[in-house]
């Protein structure tokens, strides 16, 4: 083990890495690539003592600079479709977009005795972040429709027994809610019967 203690840093995204404050901070390539998920590193050389920060799209095994040996994730952001890295805060292990991400608008989900995963959310891939969402539907069938999300982890759950949103048909109901994703950014969805279904991504929960 390393103790790896670095005081304010500043790497650029979209260049190379270089050691040093100021410098490139990328492992592969020159350049950040666009929508593409980033992962931040404290780094280490034991030999010498001196620590750094690297980028990867990888979360596990990014490409170490020669010496160093020691790392640890400390975060991640996303590009844009131009290259530019989205806007967020961080308080401790919580992380806000600055401008909340609408993943589905208006989608057409329908009915189904079993869950099913939904469309990836805006939240790091290839780790297993808490996703915080605002998530609304509007029923298209009659009597109550009911929705239970779930975690990859989770085991299923009887309907109508047991739900986190209960509308009638044509009433438009919603809620925040904090659900487990997968390395895919995915979470688990059941719905007692067809809805129509919105979803925006306002951050995540990364225990790092």
């Amino acid at each position: 083990t390393m103790l790896m203690k670095i005081s304010a840093c500043t790497k650029n995204a979209n260049a190379a890495w270089v050691a040093g404050g100021g410098s490139g901070c990328l492992d592969s390539g020159s350049s950040l690539a666009a929508s593409t998920w980033y992962h931040l590193f404290v780094i280490g050389n034991p030999t010498t003592g001196t620590i750094d920060e690297l980028c990867s799209t990888s979360a596990a095994s990014p490409n170490l600079p020669s010496g160093y040996t020691k790392k640890r994730r400390i975060g991640s952001f996303r590009t844009n479709s131009s290259s530019q890295i989205l806007a967020f805060t961080q308080n401790e292990d919580q992380f806000w977009w600055k401008n909340a991400i609408t993943d589905i608008n208006g989608g057409s989900v329908s009915g189904s005795s079993n869950r099913s995963l939904l469309p990836a959310l805006s939240v790091p891939t290839a780790i297993q972040p808490q996703a915080i969402i605002n998530l609304g539907i509007t029923p298209g069938s009659s009597g109550l429709t009911v929705v239970f999300l779930s975690s990859f982890e989770q085991n299923e759950v009887s309907l109508p027994g047991q739900g986190d949103l209960i509308a009638n048909r044509g009433d438009f109901s919603g809620g925040r809610f904090i659900v487990r994703a997968n390395s895919t950014a995915q979470i688990y969805a059941r719905f007692s019967s067809a809805v129509t279904l919105y979803i925006n991504t306002l951050g995540w929960v990364d225990n790092r």
